[in-house]
């Protein structure tokens, strides 16, 4: 069947065939993709528990379900640039494929600056909401100002992962993947059991694996658009971007609210239940993330 032209505001329709195969190469890494926030925290939680410190694990869990709140507010970066890419890839629009792509980057950054410029106020109110005190809220507190400044990276990486999978290339979106967390559990197995850095070398294993995954990811946006037929995003763009996945946010922060208040609750039964509930949460999160 031959592509038929629309014209107006609509692009053309090109017909066809979709196999099984072709989901499974597309759905496979895109799963693995939205693990990468909780399997950052689960790490994170994993190596402290090796310094036999209840107190510094919990800390480190309470500042991740911070985390997670926070990244999963723009979940809709990876989504909206993933299904907008895939729409304008089917209708051969390489140019609104384009657009879309700077749009996400364009909200990540604007974002992730504002995340640094309010990441006291942010860490605070974290804080507060979670009950943290003592030395639980310490550990919490240190690792929350290091990994903070890796939002900026984390929400790049968000549009690249979406941008790849939009494209159809969702092996490379995972092979970034594969990336960050490896990187991320060498760093930190590195740092904290190796040089005792203990919560600091931690968050500052995220941050650096994340900022190299997004040097990574920006180097293939790079090699795979032509950067002379880059156009700025209008208004509308940037709307339908925040607009796309409203629904999915409402059910996010739902779950999350019921883990904040069941971790939080757990902090005043004692520092090791809060250690033990936490990492139990841990992978409860990892799991609701797979189908």
């Amino acid at each position: 069947m031959k592509a038929t032209a629309i014209t107006g505001t609509e692009a053309a329709v090109r017909p066809f065939g979709v196999a099984h195969r072709d989901v499974l190469k597309i759905a496979i890494p895109m799963m693995i993709a939205y693990l990468s926030t909780p399997l950052v925290g689960l790490v994170a939680t994993g190596v402290i528990a090796h310094m036999r410190n209840e107190a510094l694990v919990g800390g480190v869990a309470l500042a991740s379900v911070i985390f997670d709140v926070i990244f999963v507010t723009f979940n809709f970066l990876r989504g909206a640039t993933t299904g907008f890419t895939a729409q304008a890839m089917g209708a051969g629009d390489r140019v609104g494929e384009q657009r879309m792509l700077l749009s996400g980057l364009i909200i990540a950054l604007v974002a992730g600056l504002l995340l640094l410029l309010l990441q006291g106020p942010i860490g605070a109110l974290g804080m507060s909401v979670m009950g943290a005190n003592g030395i639980v809220a310490e550990a919490a507190s240190t690792y929350f100002h290091w990994r903070i400044w890796s939002a900026p990276f984390v929400l790049f990486n968000f549009v690249a992962f979406g941008w790849l999978i939009g494209r159809g290339e969702a092996m490379w979106s995972m092979i970034l993947q594969t990336l960050l967390n490896g990187l991320n559990a060498a760093l930190s197995v590195h740092w904290v059991i190796g040089l005792g850095w203990g919560v600091e070398g931690v968050a500052i294993a995220t941050l650096v694996a994340e900022a190299v995954t997004a040097v990574a990811g920006a180097a293939l946006i790079l090699a795979k658009t032509d950067r002379s037929s880059w156009r700025l995003p209008d208004i509308p763009a940037i709307r339908r971007s925040f607009a796309v996945n409203g629904d999915m946010m409402i059910r996010s922060f739902a779950l999350l609210i019921g883990l904040s208040f069941f971790t939080r609750q757990s902090g005043f039964l004692g520092i090791d239940v809060l250690a033990a509930n936490t990492i139990l949460l841990r992978f409860l999160f990892l799991r609701g993330r797979l189908p």
